[in-house]
């Protein structure tokens, strides 16, 4: 949040709509410094198979991730309540499954 003066403040969002990994990369983090609110809409026709951990951090508010795209995920972290921390599958509070990713041999 910027502040400018005489009561105008500014609040950055980012959208972010398309992700690189990698090969060999395990864990991704989804979070990005400096931002208050960060939103993770990826729709891309990837698939990041080494990655085997996804780590939400404290800003992120929005996860969706198509399930193909990271196959072979197992661990879920998070710094928000608004997702499970330590699950298998990503899980929105209130038990609202998202996403059960699932192995996909070639991808």
């Amino acid at each position: 949040m910027w502040n400018f003066g005489n009561g105008v403040y500014i609040i950055c969002i980012l959208e972010v709509n398309n992700i690189k990994v990698k090969a060999g990369v395990s864990k991704i983090n989804l979070d990005v410094p400096n931002f208050k609110e960060i939103r993770f809409k990826l729709n891309g026709n990837y698939c990041f198979k080494d990655v085997r951990e996804i780590h939400i951090g404290k800003n992120t508010t929005v996860v969706k991730i198509k399930n193909s795209m990271f196959p072979n995920v197992n661990l879920i972290t998070s710094e928000t309540k608004k997702y499970k921390d330590g699950a298998d599958m990503l899980i929105e509070e209130k038990d609202k499954l998202l996403n059960s990713f699932y192995i996909i041999q070639n991808c």
